[in-house]
Formats: C-alpha cells, structure tokens, sequence
C-alpha cells in the first residue's frame, strides 16, 4: 500500500513515500507571429530551499543560466503580485544558434516547494510570451497539500 497518492490532470496513481517531486509540466502555442516558432510554458516544481530566500535562490539560478547560455543578457528582476501570491518575475534573453530567444520566468514559494513557471519563445514572440506569464500569475492559486 503507498503512502502518498499522485493526482495529476488524467491520472491518480500510488507511489512509496520518500520521493521528491521534480516534475515538469510542459505546454505548447504555435507562434502568433510569422516566426514560424512556438511559445512554450514550463512549471518545474523543485524541493523547498528551507531558510533561504527567495531572492538569492532567484539570484543564484541566473548565476547558472549566465555561465550556461550564449549572449545571455539579463533585462529584468522584479517583484510580482498576483491574487494573494507573490513571485518574482524576471526576463532575459539568450543566443541558440543564430535565433535571439527571449524567457520570462515567474518563482513562487509554495512552502514545501519552489515552483518555476518559464515561458520561452524567439524574441518576435515576446508579446505572446508576456501575455502567457501575465495570465498564469493573474489566475495562479496555490492550494493546500
């Protein structure tokens, strides 16, 4: 018998305890745009990183992605308000080959665990990508475990 019972979108299943929940969640637009790309919203949830604040963990996170992403130009790091939930909100822009991409991130302390939610597109997708972001912090609600 498990000691935790998963609930996902179509499926309920049971795991053993101890697991730590490092799931992606994963969602595609095509482009509004003529960029013939896509805009892709990703939710990674990682363990909570205990007394640490939410701005050095923001802080050291983009650390990494300067060291790991060509061109990686960091455009903004703010506070966000949505209902009732607090993130900080960041935007940068990085190189891949010869495409300038654009990624708007949102972290949010759900307590027992970090949530990122990440939005990425060609930098012709930034209106798109922004709206996106806009609208998960304006619904986003957390809920009790």
């Amino acid at each position: 018998m498990s000691a935790y019972v998963y609930h996902s979108d179509r499926v309920v299943f049971d795991v053993p305890s101890g697991f730590v929940d490092r799931g992606v969640i994963a969602l595609e637009w095509p482009s509004e745009t003529a960029s013939g790309g896509r805009v892709a919203l990703t939710l990674q949830r990682e363990p909570s990183q205990g007394e640490k604040a939410l701005e050095d963990v923001v802080r050291e996170n983009l650390k990494r992605m300067a060291r790991a992403l060509k061109g990686y130009k960091e455009k903004s790091v703010a506070a966000a308000e949505g209902d009732g939930v607090s993130a900080i909100r960041v935007a940068f822009e990085f190189r891949q080959e010869t495409s300038l991409l654009v990624q708007y991130q949102l972290y949010v302390d759900a307590g027992d665990a970090l949530l990122i939610f990440g939005v990425a597109a060609r930098a012709a997708d930034r209106a798109q990508s922004e709206a996106v972001l806009d609208g998960v912090l304006n619904s986003l609600k957390l809920r009790e475990r």
